[in-house]
C-alpha cells in the first residue's frame, strides 16, 4: 500500500503544474500546436506565426469559454504535460463541448471530460489515431514487446525508474510514451498513463504470451520428433 502511494504522489508530482496554470518547461497552447501540411512548407518564420496565431485563437475561445481560463489550460498540461498533440485535442474538447465549466470546479470539470471523451474511448475515436498509433508500436513484434511492456510496466509501478540508455528504453522514448528527465524515465503524461495503465498492460502481456505459447499439437509434434 506505501509502494502504491509513492507512486502515485511521483505521479502527481510529475505531472503538477506551476506558475498560473503554465507549467515549468511546458508551453502555452499557442506553442503546442503541430503543424499542418498547409502551413509545413512555408518558411521557418511564417509557421511559426501560423503557430501562433492558431493558439491564440484557442486561448481567445477558452477565454469565451469560461472567466478561469487560466485554470482550464492548467488542468489540460496537468493531463498532456505539454504533449502537442494532446494539449491541442483536449483544448478543443473543451471548447467544441455543450457544458460549461463551472467556476471554482474546472479541475474536476476538466478530469470527467478527460475520462468520458479520452480515457474511455480512445480505441473507438477516429480523431484519437494517436493513442492507437502507440498501441500499435509497442505491441507490433511480439518477443520484443514482451521486454518493451515490462519495461514500461517497472516504470508504472515505480513512478520512474533510472535510465541506462537500452534498445528497449531507446524505443519506449522514440514512441513518445515515456521521457527522460534527470537521468530518470517517467510515462510523459498522465493521459499516457491512465490509457496505458498497469491493467491495460496486464492484459496485453498475457494476449502476446498466449500467442507465443506452443498449443497442444505443437508441443506433442515437438515431442514425436525428439523420440
Amino acid at each position: 500500500m506505501a509502494q502504491r502511494v509513492h507512486r502515485l504522489h511521483l505521479l502527481h508530482t510529475h505531472y503538477e503544474c506551476t506558475d498560473a496554470g503554465l507549467g515549468v518547461g511546458v508551453h502555452a497552447p499557442c506553442h503546442l500546436l503541430p503543424k499542418n501540411t498547409m502551413i509545413s512548407n512555408l518558411p521557418e518564420s511564417s509557421r511559426h506565426r501560423e503557430g501562433t496565431n492558431n493558439g491564440v485563437l484557442i486561448v481567445k475561445r477558452l477565454k469565451e469559454k469560461s472567466q478561469n481560463y487560466k485554470k482550464l489550460i492548467a488542468a489540460v498540461l496537468q493531463w498532456t504535460g505539454g504533449q502537442p498533440f494532446l494539449t491541442q485535442k483536449l483544448c478543443q474538447l473543451i471548447i467544441d463541448s455543450t457544458d460549461v465549466p463551472p467556476n471554482d470546479n474546472e479541475v474536476e470539470w476538466v478530469v470527467n471530460l478527460v475520462r468520458h471523451q479520452l480515457i474511455d474511448n480512445w480505441e473507438k475515436l477516429p480523431e484519437l489515431e494517436h493513442l492507437r498509433t502507440i498501441r500499435d508500436r509497442l505491441l507490433r513484434r511480439k518477443q520484443r514487446s514482451i521486454k518493451l511492456l515490462k519495461l514500461y510496466q517497472r516504470i508504472l509501478q515505480q513512478g520512474e525508474v533510472v535510465a541506462n540508455d537500452s534498445s528497449e528504453e531507446k524505443e519506449l522514448r522514440l514512441s513518445g510514451l515515456v521521457v527522460k528527465q534527470q537521468g530518470n524515465l517517467r510515462v510523459h503524461n498522465r493521459i499516457y498513463a491512465s490509457v496505458f495503465n498497469e491493467i491495460w498492460v496486464e492484459n496485453s502481456l498475457r494476449a502476446i504470451q498466449s500467442e507465443l505459447a506452443p498449443s497442444d499439437a505443437e508441443f506433442l509434434k515437438a515431442l514425436a520428433e525428439l523420440e
